[in-house]
């Protein structure tokens, strides 16, 4: 059998499903050597978003002073653990909250993607409050989250549950107990 008369007919819709065949293993294989735990669809928005265990797991705890309330913060400072903060966590307890340790003083907006409970969020700079953003409330399904733009430079976020602010009696100005340097 000649192919050479199907090929005259053929051949760029032959070697259109051959490259797309071929970018479709490329892309499978590099999501496989990625991670195989993660889902790769979580990257058009079609899946749960990966979350760091590893990390998770191996975060320092730092006893801090929110006012008169004592805050058990996990401290975070690689770059992938800021940028999941407690996004995709159901719920905190009361008495806990994060502690972004950022490196440098600089306007730091924080937004509520993929949050499920409301939070109060607190800039530090050094160990001195410089704005707080109250009561924040996590996004309906569909809805764009909140973002919250600082208009001071800070060094350090802190969140926690919504209301320990106001529990705190907490304002600008106040000093955060239990900061040690980064």
């Amino acid at each position: 059998m000649k192919l050479e008369p199907y090929l005259k007919y053929y051949k760029w819709p032959l070697l259109f499903l051959l490259g797309l065949f071929a970018a479709s293993v490329f892309a499978y294989s590099v999501f496989a050597i990625y991670d195989w735990t993660q889902n790769p669809l979580w990257l058009f928005g079609l899946g749960p978003s990966p979350s760091y265990p590893s990390a998770i797991h191996t975060r320092a705890v730092q006893e801090l002073g929110v006012g008169s309330i004592k805050i058990q913060a996990e401290v975070v400072v690689l770059s992938a653990d800021i940028k999941q903060g407690l996004s995709d966590r159901e719920s905190m307890d009361r008495n806990k909250g994060m502690l972004f340790e950022l490196g440098r003083r600089d306007l730091y907006p924080f937004w509520m993607n993929r949050m499920h409970f409301p939070l109060d969020i607190i800039w530090i700079d050094g160990d001195t409050v410089v704005e707080i953003a109250e009561n924040l409330p996590p996004p309906k399904f569909g809805e764009i989250p909140y973002t919250h733009h600082p208009k001071v430079d800070a060094d350090r976020v802190l969140e926690v549950n919504a209301g320990v602010v106001r529990e705190a009696n907490l304002k600008v100005g106040d000093e955060i107990g239990g900061l040690t340097n980064p």
